[in-house]
């Protein structure tokens, strides 16, 4: 069995999607499955990445438009390649993918991953919508990371007879062996032991940094918050910290090299996802948190898998989204008590290593894709 992984980027370039994929693709090929890759480049170059397990073809792009990367060579690619795999996994909500799909029509076996609906872009949405049910009608499975991107999804009459739940997988080790310990005492003596509140994200509408910020406020002066990440909203968040008076007690850190992400996670006492809208599906930095065995707090998203990850008062505290006050609460709750914190952290550890294991979840997939295969 071959399978191709079809997506818009594929790393160094990182985001939730693209460490899917990662994910899948070291997964599958450590199990002695051949998986490759067919993705856009960030640039007007085409690029082929010979690894030891597999091949990353990084098809030329003109630019990012409507946050679709506008790459028709990865049709001409596609069409080349099409034949030499059995299954095809594409990745949504991805337009040019899907396009190259619909053009290239291949005969194997399509399994298409859906992270998520469009969300934001109605306009374009309509334009997307009749080849978006193209690829779904043509879809032979349907995978979720959780029951909600399948049935909470706008497309749910269309995926329901061949869905089916598969959690993200997630390395445990992966961030462990980039804790620098030399940051991690610099951190503890920069912040001079205060309870450290960690968040992490690009910094747009539906994070809800904003909320974070303000739960500040109702915090004492022994906690601090640190917010990783670069984004649009970066002046108006550095605003509001200035005209809160929270300089020193809110910080945001800008983009974290992966190297030192671990030694975040590792120094904070809880993380938090304040996310406001359902363009946050799942959230992987909680997942990320839960291996430190830090709480989470994340807020209920209507439509969303965000609190079908951290589990209400088990592993961590969903809280109302946008609310500040509700924040501020659930980051006392966790942090006051020492008993309850530590029932918070070993469930957190323990949901993430027997729910999101990566051994645990790369079997499972390509069990689904062989089985997949056997269907006339």
């Amino acid at each position: 069995m071959k399978i191709l992984q079809l997506g818009r980027f594929y790393p160094p370039f990182f985001g939730g999607i693209q460490n899917v994929m990662y994910e899948l693709t070291t997964g599958i090929n450590a199990k002695g499955v051949r998986c490759d890759v067919l993705c856009s480049h960030n640039i007007n170059k085409f690029e082929i990445q010979n690894n030891k397990s597999h091949i990353v073809l990084r098809a030329k792009s003109f630019g990012i438009y409507f946050s679709t990367s506008i790459s028709p060579q990865m049709v001409g690619l596609l069409n080349k390649i099409k034949n030499d795999y059995d299954v095809i996994s594409i990745h949504f909500p991805d337009p040019m993918a899907a396009l190259a799909l619909y053009l290239v029509r291949p005969k194997c076996k399509i399994v298409l991953h859906w992270h998520s609906d469009v969300i934001k872009q109605k306009y374009i949405l309509k334009l997307f919508k009749p080849l978006q049910n193209w690829v779904i009608n043509r879809a032979d499975l349907i995978v979720g990371a959780t029951e909600k991107h399948i049935k909470c999804s706008d497309n749910y009459e269309l995926m329901k007879s061949k869905s089916t739940i598969i959690p993200y997988p997630f390395d445990l080790q992966a961030l462990y062996d980039c804790v620098d310990d030399v940051l991690y005492k610099n951190l503890k003596n920069k912040y001079n032991n205060k309870k450290i509140v960690f968040s992490m994200g690009r910094l747009v509408y539906y994070k809800g940094f904003e909320f974070l910020i303000e739960a500040a406020k109702e915090l004492g002066n022994d906690y601090v918050i640190l917010i990783g990440g670069v984004g649009k909203l970066e002046k108006e968040l550095k605003d509001q910290i200035n005209e809160s008076g929270m300089i020193g007690r809110v910080i945001l850190l800008g983009s974290i090299p992966y190297n030192q992400l671990g030694t975040y996670y590792k120094v904070c006492d809880v993380f938090c996802l304040p996310s406001t809208h359902r363009s946050e599906m799942f959230g992987i930095v909680q997942l990320e948190a839960m291996s430190f065995g830090k709480p989470v707090i994340s807020t209920k998203l209507e439509r969303s898998g965000v609190c079908n990850v951290n589990i209400n008062d088990k592993t961590g505290i969903c809280v109302n989204a946008g609310s500040a006050i509700a924040i501020a609460d659930a980051i006392e709750k966790i942090t006051i008590n020492s008993e309850e914190y530590k029932r918070y952290s070993t469930n957190a550890l323990d949901r993430v290593t027997n729910v999101f294991g990566k051994n645990l979840i790369i079997n499972k997939v390509i069990d689904t894709y062989r089985l997949l295969m056997d269907k006339v």
